[in-house]
C-alpha cells in the first residue's frame, strides 16, 4: 500500500514570490527527469495543507518509481504495465 503523497510548498517566513520561485525551479528539475506536465500540475496545485496520493501506475509512468522489490528481488516496475 502506498502512503506517500505530494503537495505544493509552504515555508513559514518565505514570501509567496520566494515559494513560487522554488516550486518553478523544482518543477523544471522534475520535468527534466521525465515527470509529465499533467503529473506536475496536479502535484504543484495540491494545496500545502492537503495531500495527493498518486497511484502506483502514475508513479511508474512518470519515472518516480523505476524498480520494485518482490520476494527479495529487485525488478523493473515497467514490467508490471
Amino acid at each position: 500500500m502506498l502512503t506517500q503523497g505530494v503537495h505544493s510548498y509552504a515555508f513559514p517566513g518565505f514570501t509567496k514570490k520566494e515559494v513560487q520561485s522554488l516550486m518553478a525551479r523544482d518543477r523544471h528539475y522534475y520535468k527534466d527527469k521525465g515527470l509529465s506536465d499533467k503529473f506536475l500540475e496536479k502535484a504543484f496545485h495540491t494545496a500545502a495543507d492537503d495531500m495527493w496520493y498518486p497511484t502506483i501506475a502514475e508513479l511508474i509512468k512518470n519515472n518516480v518509481i523505476t524498480h520494485q522489490v518482490k520476494s527479495g528481488k529487485l525488478i523493473s516496475a515497467k514490467k508490471r504495465f
